[in-house]
């Protein structure tokens, strides 16, 4: 289900009467219901302070709790929730999942099935696998960059530090790529403090996620780069959610143009 806006006090007879153009403009705004509504909120919560932030994140809750696929929910809170407020996409689902389980909302989908026993922990002294699918995927690609360093993965050379959405991420991911690779020992040099290096030796070490395939290597790059441009591609929908489609017309076309791109950008990296 799409959502149009329109401008306060218009109808959409008076919409279409003002010609193509303008119908044009006010469909580039169309968005789900679930995020017009996430929109809505967040455009009207002050996110200058902290308070503000998490204030604004959680005004979402009630909506995303009646979504009962978990991972539509962490979609949203990834792609619309977390840029607006500036927080971590994984400690919001945190807290996410925290009152739903208290509340016993959004189940379906959510835990673990009848006969079926809850994850494990992580044994002591072994990388956790992050439950945030972003991060896992940022995990593998900086794994196999370590632990591979000799396969040449089509299309790491365009990849750029906002690709990774934890801080971790980046700082190893420029590490990486402050010059060529000579050995972990040196790799382990270029970090900032002592918990990030012995972070990194666990990660060297650990179980690969995805086989040394060159293949396999490129396809987790082409997916990294992917959800860079969907997050951009959330946070233009969301733009264009809050803007009057007649009075904020030039600007409806200029984020139009640029959603345009993006798609085409998107499209083209995973089609090939």
């Amino acid at each position: 289900v799409g959502v149009l806006s329109l401008p306060e006090g218009e109808d959409p007879a008076e919409l279409a009467a003002k010609g193509p153009e303008r119908v044009a403009a006010a469909l580039e705004g169309t968005a789900t219901a679930v995020e017009f509504q996430i929109a809505y909120l967040l455009s009207e919560a002050d996110t200058s302070t902290p308070e503000g932030q998490v204030e604004a994140y959680r005004r979402t809750f009630p909506l995303l709790m009646q979504l009962d696929d978990r991972f539509l929910r962490y979609s949203y809170v990834r792609d619309i929730v977390a840029p607006a407020v500036r927080l971590s996409a994984d400690l919001i689902e945190q807290e996410l999942d925290r009152q739903i389980a208290s509340t016993g909302a959004g189940t379906r989908g959510s835990r673990p099935a009848a006969g079926r026993s809850a994850p494990t922990p992580a044994a002591p002294g072994r990388v956790a696998q992050p439950r945030d699918p972003q991060l896992r995927l940022e995990r593998a690609v900086l794994q196999a960059a370590i632990q591979h360093p000799e396969i040449e993965v089509e299309g790491w050379e365009q990849v750029e530090p906002e690709d990774f959405t934890a801080e971790a991420s980046r700082t190893l991911f420029t590490a990486l790529t402050a010059g060529p690779w000579r050995g972990l020992a040196h790799l382990l040099e270029r970090l900032p403090d002592d918990a990030t290096r012995a972070r990194i030796r666990a990660l060297a070490v650990a179980p690969p996620t995805t086989p040394p395939d060159p293949h396999k290597l490129a396809e987790n790059v082409m997916r990294l780069r992917a959800a860079t441009l969907a997050r951009d591609l959330a946070e233009i929908r969301a733009q264009m959610a809050r803007l009057n489609a007649v009075v904020d017309s030039d600007r409806v076309r200029a984020l139009s143009a640029e959603r345009q791109r993006l798609e085409r950008d998107r499209r083209a990296l995973l089609e090939g």
